[in-house]
């Protein structure tokens, strides 16, 4: 993963050579990696994420847009990828309305927006303040 896309690559030890098998370019702000899922969320514009499952034989999933407050952007730990019983879900942490929402982004069926789930942890209307994940 680069700042100008995903390559992926073909190596051979035996050999000491390498291939590029595949480029899906596009214009990186930020990643998250799931290692164990071969899944990657890429960060390509202010509020914009691409995931990709390498699993599958087509591995670039549809994109999405999250909901974010006007004027603001997506930061690295405002966000997380992680293996919940074999789904990939984004999790995306917004202090500022007090919700933390999940996307599962390998279930095509599952991962549009009236499936995600959404915690409200916010009591009232004010804002939270930073949230992690971990």
């Amino acid at each position: 993963v680069s700042s100008h896309g995903i390559e992926i690559f073909r190596l051979s030890f035996e050999q000491k050579t390498w291939k590029s098998l595949k480029t899906f370019p596009s214009s990186v702000r930020i990643c998250w990696l799931d290692p164990a899922a071969s899944t990657v969320l890429l960060c390509t514009g202010t509020r914009t994420l691409q995931p990709f499952d390498f699993r599958r034989r087509n591995p670039k999933l549809p994109r999405f847009d999250l909901v974010l407050t006007r004027g603001h952007s997506i930061e690295p730990a405002d966000v997380a990828l992680v293996t919940i019983y074999d789904c990939s879900y984004c999790i995306h942490a917004d202090g500022l309305t007090g919700k933390v929402s999940l996307r599962n982004v390998t279930n095509l069926e599952q991962g549009t927006p009236e499936h995600d789930i959404v915690i409200d942890i916010s009591e009232s209307d004010a804002p939270v303040g930073p949230l992690r994940l971990s």
